[in-house]
């Protein structure tokens, strides 16, 4: 976009304040997960921008921004809400009747959902007051969906097939959280499946191998199912939506590394390497967009996974102070590379 007329009357460069006009708003569109930061960078060079990645600080700035009072108070009441059902039902839960099990749990929901609606229809809020009412009732759905399955299975089912009702409550409460997805759209209603579908496939896989003696199926499966989420994360991204991609890319990531970390506790081996190369590997991708969300927990997991294998596999051979030695050494070597890595994407 050229600089080629001047304000008649105070001799400003028109060109230049449209040139700062549309950069506002590919930094609003980005902020608000519109577009994606390749793409945001991409327009920066079309309009004639010398160094396209010195106008992220205005995203970063509208991302804060974003986080009003009120959206503060709104989280800080969700949280209240569910510390208190939860209460309700750990002080209460063996004198109640069912009905007033289900109400404990259900109505809150219910009231949630009902608010979402009602102020995203008469327009009184922003989008993010309807997603953060329906992020609660998401979160509720699948103990409203267990308590009313008990009160339709006869006991002695739930005695028997325990994992298998579990299952059925979570698949149940996923179905509605990606229904709230779907219908609100909004990044944060990301998380409640994401956290469900890792519980869904580890109540599976413990409901098909109930007696295996181990618990490695069902960490393979957590580890499974956090690389679906990355997958997903990953495919957000790529559609323009980094808002969506980041629960998905952190819940993914630390499931799955706890995975490949349990079963390094419980087998040993082969998968003591891939606990300690995985995490590495998800540092170093960090300095790639796609994979940036994967930082933090792979450091982590990598200084976990050091000091776990430190001490079981060297620490009576080589001594508990060479094997604190060696622990520490290597997860100062991993706050270098996270320096580094930081810097290169950042700067």
């Amino acid at each position: 976009m050229a600089s080629n007329a001047t304000c008649p009357g105070c001799g400003a460069d028109i060109g230049e304040a449209l040139r700062r006009g549309v950069e506002v708003q590919i930094g609003d569109w980005h902020a608000r997960g519109v577009i994606a930061v390749e793409v945001a960078e991409a327009l920066r060079r079309d309009i004639g921008r010398p160094h396209a990645t010195a106008g992220i600080a205005p995203v970063a700035a509208s991302a804060l921004r974003a986080i009003s009072p009120a959206m503060a108070l709104l989280i800080v009441g969700a949280i209240l809400v569910i510390s208190a059902v939860i209460m309700v039902a750990t002080e209460m839960w063996d004198t109640m009747a069912p009905g007033a099990r289900l109400a404990t749990v259900a109505l809150p929901m219910a009231l949630c959902y009902g608010a979402a609606a009602f102020v995203r229809s008469r327009g009184l809020t922003s989008e993010r007051v309807a997603a953060v009412l329906a992020l609660v009732g998401g979160c509720l759905a699948p103990f409203a969906a267990w308590i009313a399955l008990g009160m339709t299975a006869p006991i002695e089912a739930f005695d028997r097939d325990l994992a298998m009702w579990i299952a059925v409550a979570t698949a149940i409460g996923l179905v509605v959280q990606l229904a709230t997805l779907a219908w609100l759209n909004n990044a944060v209603l990301t998380a409640p499946p994401s956290v469900s579908f890792v519980w869904l496939l580890a109540v599976l896989i413990e409901h098909t191998w109930p007696k295996s003696g181990s618990g490695a199926p069902v960490s393979s499966a957590i580890a499974v199912a956090g690389l679906a989420l990355t997958i997903a994360g990953y495919a957000y991204a790529r559609r323009g939506k980094p808002g969506h991609a980041i629960a998905p890319n952190i819940i993914g990531a630390v499931a799955c590394l706890m995975g490949v970390t349990v079963l390094g506790a419980e087998v040993g081996s082969a998968w003591n390497v891939v606990a300690i190369v995985l995490p590495l590997v998800l540092i170093l991708a960090a300095s790639r967009a796609p994979f940036r969300p994967h930082l933090w927990a792979g450091a982590a997991f990598l200084v976990i996974n050091i000091f776990r294998v430190g001490f079981s596999e060297f620490s009576e051979t080589a001594g508990l102070p060479l094997t604190l030695l060696g622990c520490g050494l290597a997860s100062l070597l991993t706050g270098y590379v996270v320096h580094r890595v930081r810097r290169e994407y950042a700067g």
